[in-house]
């Protein structure tokens, strides 16, 4: 939605920007902890980047022995773990507000920022299910031609986090195309 000229997407009346934290992920690993704030709530992503299964499997039981589900919203940032209907049943029961199909390397869902390459039929199948549950799909790491096949496909399509090519030319950065294309999906 635009408001004032600011682009935005509703989370519980909330703005938001860069739409993630890697708490989940540092306790995982670090066993460190992200200090909490009463003065707002942040949208927790479960990384897969380079963890294996059983470390995304670790992260969600963060969820459940912390009651983490009380002070931050969820996301699932990268999808290639996903294997059968009941992993996609798992990310349903979670309620997240987004997931991001790709992390920086393609899956069997579509392509990414340093591997550009289309949606796959699968990767569509997969996330039209979680587009019909009204859960974001995100297109932060995904390559040009993904972005613009979700963007095509979908109707509850971000980027959740990043910044604009024109500024700092990386692969992960929205063009202007890109931000111009965002801008009319979502007004």
């Amino acid at each position: 939605k635009r408001n004032k000229g600011i682009l935005y997407f509703g989370v519980r009346n909330m703005y938001v920007f860069d739409a993630h934290c890697d708490r989940l992920w540092k306790k995982v690993k670090r066993g460190t902890e992200c200090k909490k704030s009463d003065d707002y709530k942040c949208i927790c992503a479960v990384f897969e980047g380079a963890s294996t299964r059983e470390d995304v499997a670790k992260q969600l039981m963060l969820l459940k022995d912390e009651n983490a589900l009380n002070d931050v919203y969820i996301a699932f940032e990268g999808l290639s773990w996903v294997k059968e209907e009941k992993d996609i049943a798992l990310i349903k029961k979670y309620k997240p507000v987004y997931a991001s199909p790709t992390w920086n390397r393609a899956n069997f869902l579509g392509g990414s920022c340093f591997q550009d390459a289309p949606l796959t039929q699968l990767g569509k199948e997969v996330l039209t299910e979680l587009d019909l549950a009204k859960i974001y799909i995100d297109t932060a790491h995904s390559g040009r031609r993904m972005f613009f096949d979700l963007i095509d496909e979908f109707e509850n399509v971000i980027f959740s986090h990043g910044n604009v090519f024109a500024q700092k030319p990386h692969v992960r950065n929205l063009t202007d195309k890109q931000i111009k294309t965002l801008v009319e999906k979502n007004t």
